[in-house]
């Protein structure tokens, strides 16, 4: 992959914003674009600016401030005009949302047992507040007045990132619709570079660190499938819009 994108001169001049899912592959590619932009671009982890990492206090993003970068990480959803496809090219690579979930799962940095988060999810209970110690596990948090992102990464997160809308964004668990999946889609129309994770470790027989192991049971399996059906449109649109010899170009920026 590293060898393709080097192949390609293309000079471009917009930003390039990585949007990224947790456990989505946001690592990898930042881990590239450093080779291309410099390490300067690691300035936070995964790329992130201040208040764009899923932990950090949110700092809104104008279109403008977007601009004054050469790339960097969006890793949380965009609150209300934050996405600005007018004025930077984005990149979205979307893992597969049942790939994804697993992976954060079975991460070992979680001390949280599979069973219980799910049997949470399920039931709409999210006072896990033995589980509340510890940087990896604090923000599976109920947010007083919406969804943590912890929680969003098993309830339609594209969706609810790709809104543009911070009342779609913070919306409870289980009560994302058709017409928040319809306002995410107009606006995936709009991302200039977009993927499957899948379809380029395919093309490049890479191995991503994903925790592959499962324990899920087919029971659950099934209920995350039922609670993310909109997240799984969007990922069979990434699916079918994806070229990755255009996604190559990217990194062809001269420095």
């Amino acid at each position: 992959m590293i060898q393709s994108f080097q192949n390609n001169k293309n000079d471009l001049n917009k930003t390039i914003v990585n949007i990224h899912l947790q456990h989505g592959g946001g690592t990898f590619i930042c881990n590239i674009a450093s080779k291309f932009y410099g390490d300067t671009i690691k300035r936070q982890h995964n790329c992130n600016l201040l208040g764009t990492g899923p932990g950090d206090v949110v700092v809104t993003k104008s279109c403008e401030e977007q601009t004054k970068h050469r790339f960097f990480g969006f890793e949380r959803g965009f609150e209300t005009y934050e996405f600005c496809p007018k004025h930077v090219d984005y990149l979205f690579i979307m893992r597969n949302p049942l790939n994804r979930m697993n992976s954060l799962l079975m991460d070992p940095r979680s001390n949280v047992p599979v069973d219980e988060v799910l049997k949470n999810i399920e039931t709409k209970n999210w006072e896990m507040k033995k589980y509340y110690n510890g940087w990896y596990t604090s923000w599976f948090r109920y947010k007083k007045n919406g969804v943590g992102h912890g929680l969003m990464v098993f309830d339609n997160i594209a969706v609810r990132y790709f809104s543009n809308n911070s009342s779609i964004l913070h919306k409870p668990l289980n009560t994302i619709d058709y017409n928040d999946f319809l306002v995410a889609k107009k606006n995936v129309e709009q991302v200039k570079y977009i993927c499957t994770l899948e379809k380029i470790f395919t093309k490049t027989s890479s191995h991503h660190n994903s925790h592959s192991s499962s324990q899920l049971s087919e029971k659950y399996k099934e209920f995350l499938i039922r609670q993310n059906v909109f997240d799984l449109y969007l990922y069979s649109i990434a699916s079918n819009r994806c070229n990755v010899n255009n996604i190559d170009h990217i990194f062809s920026k001269k420095k």
